[in-house]
């Protein structure tokens, strides 16, 4: 019982962004469901190779216990790293393997969904991709599920209005949930997809993401936010900023992160 207390806790510390404190946790316990976990704070924390490691540990146990949740799971963990490294070689094995463990009953199919609607984007196959995007978030079934399946859908459609209503209903969501390494990856996704519309705006937004990312410790995210400030930088200097600029970005929730 106290394993399963610190596991968690450990789940806890990951959606609050205490990434470094969730995996100096979890990393103390011999539990399958610690080990995934882990998985998805180094996965935050842009520790790829760490996250992989301890993502197939959590496989290995979920195929030998039989735990089809523990082993999609970690075959979508699998698979977000490689999207996260842009494997399109690898990135469609781990989350299809997780779909059709899903057919079974019992298992969400909302990330396996999500996941492959992101791999079918890396080949350029955008209907297909919008299509399992739109079915991952019809069947989201809680706030988690209905941001990623946003996430998806936000950075796999054409349009860039429709982009925008998905990633902003996914941060709503993840708001709710909460999950802020989520939360953080879909501010991002809006800030990059959707730019402000004058450049004080833009550098108070990207201001509050570079300060939050650095405080969850998101390498990836750091480099996110500041490719995106020197693109900024450089809009600045192409154009003059208009007076009186009305900052409509709001910082996500937390302590961290909020706009001036």
């Amino acid at each position: 019982m106290e394993t399963r207390a610190e596991v968690v806790a450990g789940i806890e510390h990951v959606r609050a962004g205490r990434l470094h404190e969730a995996a100096a946790l979890l990393a103390t316990l011999h539990d399958p469901y610690a080990a995934l976990h882990l998985g998805h704070a180094k996965r935050f924390l842009g520790a790829y190779a760490a996250a992989e490691v301890h993502y197939r540990s959590a496989l290995e146990a979920g195929e030998r216990l039989q735990a089809r949740p523990l082993t999609v799971a970690a075959l979508c963990g699998l698979g977000e790293v490689a999207l996260a490294l842009q494997e399109r070689q690898k990135v469609l094995v781990p989350f299809g393997r997780a779909l059709g463990l899903t057919e079974l009953g019992g298992v969400s199919v909302t990330q396996p969904l999500a996941g492959l609607a992101q791999a079918q984007g890396l080949w350029g196959n955008w209907g297909k991709a919008q299509a399992l995007a739109a079915r991952a978030l019809a069947q989201a079934a809680d706030p988690i599920g209905e941001a990623r399946a946003c996430l998806a859908l936000g950075l796999v459609t054409r349009d860039s209005a429709a982009a925008t209503d998905a990633l902003q209903r996914g941060r709503r969501a993840a708001r709710r949930a909460p999950h802020r390494p989520l939360e953080l990856q879909l501010w991002v996704a809006l800030l990059t997809r959707q730019p402000e519309p004058d450049a004080l705006a833009a550098a108070h937004a990207l201001a509050a993401a570079h300060a939050w990312a650095l405080e969850l410790g998101s390498v990836d995210t750091l480099t996110s936010v500041d490719a995106r400030n020197r693109y900024e930088h450089g809009r600045t200097q192409a154009r003059p900023v208009a007076k009186n600029p009305q900052v409509s970005t709001r910082a996500p929730s937390g302590t961290c992160g909020q706009s001036a």
